[in-house]
């Protein structure tokens, strides 16, 4: 069986829950997964609402509003995926740059109420 036709069929009860991205040298995102869909070689995650992380341990951290309602993966980058008996799902690409950390409904969840709008930086 594919990545692609294993992930979909896998991560479809995370629908309600959570996802986090991380690509390396950019700011982690996490989105309440609206839908999982593959498109060609490609795993789309619609989400209903999403936030990007700003700062980094052990400075405070913010979540900021994110307008990017989904994201897309190549699905052939990906090699792994992980179970880690706590009900979360882990796909890693093959380079190592790009984690994609599934979590389910009862584990500790980004709080949207507490997500920040962007600041406009005046001219």
């Amino acid at each position: 069986m594919s990545i692609l036709l294993l992930s979909v069929e896998k991560l479809r009860g995370f629908i309600g829950g959570q996802a986090e991205s991380e690509q390396e040298g950019e700011n982690i995102c996490r989105g309440e997964i609206q839908s999982i869909i593959a498109e060609g070689n490609s795993l789309r995650i619609n989400c209903a609402r999403s936030a990007v992380r700003k700062g980094i341990p052990p400075n405070p951290i913010l979540w900021v509003n994110d307008s990017n309602p989904f994201w897309i993966f190549e699905v052939d980058e990906f090699s792994e995926i992980d179970d880690d008996n706590r009900g979360r799902v882990r796909l890693q690409s093959k380079n190592g740059h790009t984690i994609v950390l599934f979590l389910p409904n009862d584990t500790s969840n980004l709080d949207f109420s507490k997500v920040e709008e962007p600041k406009l930086v005046s001219a």
